[in-house]
């Protein structure tokens, strides 16, 4: 595994996602300065969310008083925001902080401390999370933490606590930063509110636990009232909609309230203004007493508390029903956890004669949210029957090419490279996407981070100011004729090695910026186009170019070989096969690895090398 040397290792990383709070985010800053832990052991990240305050100037002010580190990116939501924080940070323990809580003294010695005592990997902290005595509370603020638990429960958990992933909670939680590397990040399809428990649920699989230290405490000093808390819950009731479509499981269902959801909407729907009207009522009545110097007496608190019972449940269920209803009527997307329709890839293939893997190359973008346009250069096979079975379900168009391409037919059987990649220039003015790739049919294309979709990946890539990706190959070997043409082909070859050196830059996915691109003068290899700026960590290709010895002996000799175009060759172009003797009928071809000079495919150690590779090469670039 190749690593690299950290500026100064520390045992603890702050991460703070903020947007256009400056004035907040400096009182947090400065909590973080008065910690009775040693400077040495933590660092503090900020990610500003693409702020157009002064946040950049207030984070520089701490530069000689905090060992931090300052990060812009577009505006792309708090889960996006906290990945970036996520890899950029070095320290073991990760502890995320909003940007309007303030740190006790020892907040992060106690976050230190429990670790110290739980040290394995799948054990997270969470700490106490209240009211700043600096902030008057209002019956609503107490309502929505002490009593309703809306923003939090700690009435029914106490010191020492072991809990599950509904604990969870962003903005007061730390855990082992190896745990998240290895088993999952937050799904930037949450731009606010459950991209915390979500995260915590799929890391439940693997384990999580969460103690609880009543011990380290933060304060919030940001007041909200009943009308911003009404917006936070609708908002919530989005993001359960969106949880409750990524997982069937019955406890993520029932936390996201979804058992009752329509018929309990049905019945409070006609009522809501009515709702809403009385208990703003209320609330503005009982602040108006407390402003006066009168206690409110047992009746008024408890019709208060009722009428905010009432309107808080009614406004998240409001949110819940809208994002149903959206989804339904195919005005907004499904939030499934592949990524969000309103951010728009294609794939653009060619292809010629791959019956036996196209079906399942299809279903791998088309799952992770993908559209293709297929480019078929005249298969006798069945590839463009296996291919059509996803028309209308991801699969835009089969062009027939050259034919369909307004290029000349002199090339129906000749593999001239130049044209095809020519083809995807154009296609790349004429499709309507966000992004693109040039893809091939033998491949599995899969994003840095565990647990995350393709597209989801490349909407970070996409969020952070990159716009374009490149790819790392590894060719997958046969290591026995078990393969079955038509099955998915990564359930029989486990063992890859390293790609070739014509193979080893492989920027194939950009940005639709509305720019000219170059794509033909590297054999579709490397994309260019002026400002390209290409993400620093690159992506998996997994690829599969012979899946058996029967399949290598029909795809060369039969397929490819004859097929290549001359003027390509001369100038070297299509040497993957230059290796390969014999012909079809031979026995020299066998095509067959022996695994021991091959590596077993282990993706957490393939991402983990590739986040290291990234690091390296930016420490590298800072000297």
């Amino acid at each position: 595994m190749k690593s690299a040397t950290p500026e100064k290792s520390r045992f603890l990383s702050v991460i703070i996602s903020t947007y256009n709070r400056a004035e907040l985010l400096k009182e947090a800053l400065e909590a973080l300065v008065k910690q009775t832990l040693s400077r040495d052991e933590f660092e503090v990240i900020v990610i500003d969310d693409g702020s157009a305050d002064n946040t950049s100037e207030v984070a520089a002010s701490f530069s000689d008083t905090l060992p931090l580190k300052y990060f812009h990116q577009n505006n792309a939501g708090l889960a996006s925001a906290r990945n970036h924080g996520i890899y950029t940070a070095q320290g073991k323990i990760l502890l995320f902080l909003d940007d309007d809580d303030i740190a006790t003294p020892g907040l992060l010695e106690e976050h230190v401390k429990t670790h110290r005592k739980y040290p394995k990997d799948n054990y997270a902290v969470l700490h106490h999370t209240a009211w700043s005595p600096e902030v008057s509370v209002t019956p609503v603020m107490h309502f929505m933490t002490d009593i309703g638990c809306f923003l939090f429960a700690y009435r029914y958990i106490k010191h020492g606590d072991i809990l599950d992933y509904r604990n969870f909670w962003g903005g007061r939680t730390s855990c082992k930063r190896s745990f998240l590397i290895d088993h999952g990040v937050f799904n930037p399809a949450f731009r606010f509110g459950n991209e915390d428990t979500e995260l915590g649920y799929r890391l439940s699989k693997q384990g999580l636990r969460i103690v609880y230290n009543a011990n380290a405490v933060a304060y919030m000093t940001r007041p909200v009232d009943f009308d911003g808390f009404c917006r936070r819950l609708m908002k919530q009731g989005r993001s359960n909609f969106a949880c409750s479509r990524m997982h069937d499981d019955p406890g993520v269902q029932e936390w996201c309230e979804v058992p009752g959801a329509a018929e309990n909407w049905d019945n409070i729907r006609g009522r809501f203004g009515e709702i809403m009207r009385a208990a703003r009522e209320l609330d503005r009545i009982a602040n108006l007493k407390l402003k006066s110097g009168f206690d409110l007496d047992e009746v008024t608190l408890r019709l208060l508390h009722q009428a905010y019972w009432e309107a808080l449940r009614a406004c998240k269920l409001k949110g819940f029903m809208e994002a149903a209803a959206a989804e339904s009527s195919g005005s907004a997307r499904r939030p499934v956890q592949r990524g969000s329709d309103d951010f728009r890839i294609i794939a653009i293939m060619c292809v010629y004669n791959e019956e036996d893997i196209i079906y399942h190359s299809l279903k791998h973008l088309i799952e992770n949210g993908i559209f293709v346009y297929l480019m078929d250069h005249n298969s006798t096979d069945k590839t463009v029957d296996e291919a059509s079975k996803w028309l209308g379900k991801g699969l835009l168009r089969i062009e027939k090419f050259p034919q369909e391409s307004g290029f000349s037919e002199d090339f129906v059987n000749t593999f001239a490279l130049r044209f095809i990649t020519k083809r995807v220039e154009q296609l790349h003015g004429e499709l309507d996407a966000d992004w693109y790739m040039h893809y091939d049919v033998d491949e599995f294309r899969e994003a840095p981070w565990p647990g995350m979709g393709l597209k989801e990946g490349i909407r970070i890539a996409d969020s952070l100011g990159y716009n374009a990706i490149d790819f790392n190959v590894l060719n997958f070997r046969p290591t026995d004729d078990s393969y079955v043409a038509g099955d998915d082909v990564r359930k029989y070859l486990k063992y890859y090695e390293l790609a070739e050196d014509f193979d080893s830059m492989q920027v194939k996915g950009w940005k639709n910026l509305g720019q000219t691109i170059d794509l033909a003068s590297t054999a579709g290899h490397m994309v260019a186009f002026e400002g390209r700026r290409i993400f620093p960590v690159r992506f998996i290709t997994m690829h599969f170019p012979i899946r058996s010895r029967e399949h290598g002996l029909k795809k060369i000799f039969r397929d490819r070989i004859g097929r290549f175009d001359k003027k390509e060759k001369e100038i070297g172009w299509h040497l993957q096969y230059n290796s390969v003797s014999g012909d079809e009928n031979s026995d020299g071809a066998d095509f067959i690895y022996d695994r021991n000079a091959l590596t077993l495919y282990d993706s957490d150690e393939v991402r983990k090398n590739l986040w290291f590779d990234a690091i390296a090469k930016l420490d590298s670039s800072r000297k």
